[in-house]
Formats: structure tokens, sequence, C-alpha cells
């Protein structure tokens, strides 16, 4: 059986054109999905640095103070049981520097509210009522920025 030259080009041209059209649909593909991803992936990193830098680190002291209060209910502080002097101006002063650095991750409830509690300013009287607030804010930030935190690692 010996195939004649025809049939060789045949052959060949229909390779060709088999690997060009294949090429031509994975670059479309591709040109296609790259926005997509890349968008996906600067979601996944705001996500990302909003917990790491704001939202974690507040829900961990929220559960703290809800972990040592008596009443059991959610709190914001920085204070921790036997503290020393030292020790409580240094913690205020990473909560602050928190706030100042990050808050423009929160979202619009909770940055129009997190400059009102610079220098322990919860502790304040007038803000007393916004603490409340405040909490339920934190608490519920975080626990959606972690549901789409696992969602967005799932795809």
């Amino acid at each position: 059986m010996v195939f004649a030259l025809e049939d060789w080009l045949i052959a060949l041209v229909s390779l060709a054109s088999g690997l060009l059209g294949g090429a031509f649909v994975f670059v479309v593909r591709e040109g296609l999905m790259y926005p997509r991803r890349l968008r996906e992936r600067r979601g996944r990193a705001i996500v990302e640095r909003k917990l790491e830098k704001l939202y974690n680190p507040l829900y961990t002291l929220v559960k703290y103070a809800e972990s040592v209060s008596e009443n059991k209910k959610p709190a914001l502080t920085f204070l921790a049981y036997g503290m020393s002097h030292e020790e409580i101006i240094e913690g205020q002063k990473r909560f602050d520097s928190m706030i100042l650095n990050y808050a423009y991750l929160a979202e619009d409830d909770l940055h129009q509210i997190l400059p009102r509690i610079i220098c322990a300013g919860f502790y304040k009287e007038e803000n007393k009522e916004t603490m409340e607030r405040t909490v339920q804010l934190i608490i519920s930030g975080y626990e959606t920025l972690r549901k789409e935190y696992y969602r967005l690692m799932a795809e």
C-alpha cells in the first residue's frame, strides 16, 4: 500500500488546519478569560488584605472581650487582664495604628465609625451608643469576608 503524494499533502493540510484551528480557539478563549481571571485574583487579594489587616484583628479583639466578660456579650477592647501600664499603652498604640493604617479597608458603615474610637474613644460616654453597632459591623463584616474568601478559594 503506497500512498501518493496527493494523499500525503491532504493529510498534512488536514493536520495543519486542525492544529491552527485548535491554537486559534485556545488563544481566543485565553484572551477572553484573562481579564476575568485577573479580576478574580485582584478580588481575592482585596478580600485577603481586608481580613488580614483589619477584620481578623478586630474580630479577635471582639471575641476576646466576649470570652472574658461576665455577661459573655461581644465588645471591643485592646485591654487584657493582667497587662502592665506599658502593655496597655503599647496595646492602644497598636490598636490605633491598625485603625489609622487600614480603616480604608472597612465597609462604609464601619469606616465612618472607626475614627471615633481612636485613642480608646470607645470608652467615651458619647461613643457608647455606637459601640454595639461597631461590634455588629465588625462581626458581620468578618463573617461575610470569610465566606467570600472561601468561595473564591474554591473557584
